[in-house]
């Protein structure tokens, strides 16, 4: 689901004020929502922002001023338009639940592939990498509360991701204390005699399985096979199987 931050942050600030475009990139730095919101690319994809939003007549220019030799500036303000959408957006992304996929829990989906060791490897750098973006964020709600006298209500998203990274970094610390002590681990020679049972599960019940064979001799680093790949006949691993012509190969 693509969410426009960049022509939300825009909308929301000339809420509060008009503003042109530098005055907008200015406040954003200053309040890290560029960090926060994900509004990446400035300054170009502020002003592709600005653009696009003056094109749909969410927003308006009001003047356009030049101080000595500096470029013009153009100031926008909001539109009646643009406030209803700005209300209408901020309001389905609060109460429809997105479904997103971070990427670790994608990668976590593979972590059989890979010896114990190594996915306690990667983990534990991770971990570290957390609690420094942890430390990062309680940094930045600090500085923008005391500092810049900010109220909980625009500090309050920033607030939500760092629960949300706090949860996630507690969540791999307890998964690498269980492969530290062992209590998860995993090996092909394991998985192997599991997707064997389970294949002979489903024979017995009539159904209808993906072939599977006597789990061959899985090694780390360089399997031979997945743990689910369809046996390839009664060769070796790599030739093709062959039957009589007429008879029925499975």
């Amino acid at each position: 689901m693509f969410i426009d931050f960049v022509g939300l942050t825009t909308m929301a600030l000339l809420i509060e004020q008009p503003r042109h475009p530098y005055d907008l990139q200015r406040t954003i730095r200053e309040r890290r929502w560029d960090q926060a919101f994900r509004v990446g690319g400035m300054p170009r994809s502020l002003y592709h922002a600005v653009d696009r939003l003056a094109r749909l007549g969410l927003i308006e220019p009001v003047e356009t001023s030049r101080e000595g030799n500096r470029p013009e500036r153009t100031v926008y303000r909001i539109t009646d338009e643009g406030r209803e959408e700005f209300h209408a957006r901020v309001r389905s992304l609060l109460e429809t639940p997105v479904s997103e996929q971070p990427v670790v829990a994608a990668a976590l989906g593979f972590i059989a592939y890979l010896t114990p060791g190594t996915v306690l490897d990667a983990l534990e750098s991770r971990v570290v990498q957390l609690a420094s973006e942890l430390a990062g964020i309680d940094a930045s709600l600090r500085a923008l509360h005391e500092e810049m006298r900010l109220p909980r209500q625009l500090l309050i998203g920033l607030e939500c991701r760092r629960a949300l990274r706090h949860a996630e970094l507690d969540w791999a610390r307890s998964v690498v204390e269980e492969l530290r002590t062992g209590s998860l681990t995993w090996s092909w020679d394991e998985l192997g005699r599991h997707f064997a049972a389970e294949q002979a599960r489903r024979e017995g019940q009539g159904g209808a399985g993906p072939p599977f064979q006597n789990p061959p001799s899985w090694t780390f680093g360089e399997p031979s096979a997945p743990p689910f790949a369809p046996a390839s006949g009664a060769g070796d691993p790599g030739e093709e199987p062959t039957h009589t012509p007429g008879q029925s190969p499975c």
